[in-house]
């Protein structure tokens, strides 16, 4: 069990290991774990190993200065197995509204100032977590309430959040599940031997790029280098349109039953034709709600309830299990009791009102 809890992501760096140290510990726990299992007749370890050394070998290059080299072995390797992946890619449609949250402290009135960085403003598009520098990006929360935490917690007053929908069906490359989650989804019957083995063949991807960073305010992060070279390959891929993956801003992943709450969204653009100061691709792929104030948007709280997510429908379903129907196994972390509560909280409210409130449309062009 010892083992199996090192796993959870997110992750930090231990104090005297660097994040190439930390993630190689963490791939051999994870491959003793598999091997030690019953689930070692589904995978050997010796087949997680092949993974496992390619992506160590990935950040080696990277941090000798061959930034191609490390990027072509996780291309090669993606490609190797992209037929399992494609089998466990998430699928967002138009029934998935999605959010997204900007800090302003002037009012924002207009589609478009939540929308990527104006291609004008490349300057701003920095080394980050899933993404490549100089490249605007589009990122989405599936909640409020995570991408605030994205945010790092900014007040209210000062934060502003339109809800996104896609016009077409985006396959994306998943990688927002535990090992818990999917050992347990496989013990209860809901996925078989095919997706597991998916899934397991994935999982060294998740724990490479769940790392939170050590060193907050350098300017070189270790942690990125992996999601990074993903996030290039998925834009020279045609099979995905983008990446899911899980927010390393919450406490734990232990509690497995709302982790859909807590993921993020990336989708970059696909081809260079541009519509004003935005990607063609991506301006045509999404209507947007106009930006509100989420402090105005929690005033109006009483006005009356929301319903928000689907309840049984094939995307985000809807939080209402009660805590008193929780295992036994109670974490003292605040992000559970959002997320086991969530349709009682403002940021729920936030999410509804958004959704069913206000017109879904395209950005206009600057």
């Amino acid at each position: 069990m010892e083992i199996y809890n090192c796993l959870v992501p997110p992750f930090i760096s231990e104090k005297d290991d660097t994040y190439y140290d930390s993630l190689k510990k963490r791939f051999e726990s994870f491959i003793e774990f598999i091997s030690k299992s019953a689930y070692s007749k589904i995978i050997s370890g010796e087949e997680l190993r092949k993974i496992t050394d390619e992506i160590l070998k990935s950040i080696e290059f990277y941090l000798l200065g061959n930034s191609g080299d490390s990027y072509k072995l996780i291309s090669d390797l993606l490609k190797l197995n992209i037929e399992c992946y494609k089998n466990v890619s998430y699928n967002l449609t138009n029934k998935h509204s999605l959010i997204r949250l900007r800090e302003s402290s002037s009012n924002l009135q207009y589609r478009y100032e939540m929308f990527h960085i104006p291609l004008d403003q490349r300057q701003k598009v920095t080394k980050k977590r899933f993404s490549i520098e100089g490249l605007p990006c589009l990122y989405l929360s599936a909640t409020s309430y995570t991408a605030w935490q994205e945010l790092n917690k900014p007040s209210f007053n000062s934060l502003w959040a339109s809800s996104f929908r896609t016009t077409v069906n985006l396959p994306l490359l998943d990688l927002s599940f535990t090992l818990t989650q999917i050992i347990n989804d496989f013990e209860k019957g809901k996925v078989g031997e095919d997706e597991l083995l998916n899934k397991l063949k994935l999982f060294p991807f998740v724990l490479a790029t769940s790392f939170r960073v050590k060193h907050s305010n350098e300017y070189f992060h270790e942690e990125y280098i992996i999601s990074g070279n993903l996030l290039q390959w998925i834009t020279k891929n045609s099979e995905f349109k983008g990446i899911r993956y899980l927010s390393t801003k919450l406490s734990s992943y232990l509690d497995v039953d709302y982790m859909w709450c807590a993921s993020n969204f990336v989708i970059p653009p696909f081809d260079a034709e541009t519509v004003g100061l935005h990607n063609r691709f991506l301006k045509d792929s999404f209507r947007v709600t106009c930006p509100h104030n989420c402090a105005t948007l929690i005033s109006y709280s009483n006005a009356g309830g929301v319903s928000c997510y689907e309840v049984g429908g094939s995307g985000l379903e809807e939080v209402s299990e009660e805590l008193s129907n929780r295992n036994e196994y109670t974490p003292s972390y605040i992000d559970y009791y959002f997320f086991s509560n969530y349709n009682n909280t403002s940021f729920y409210n936030i999410d509804g009102y958004l959704k069913t409130l206000f017109k879904f449309d395209f950005i206009d062009a600057i």
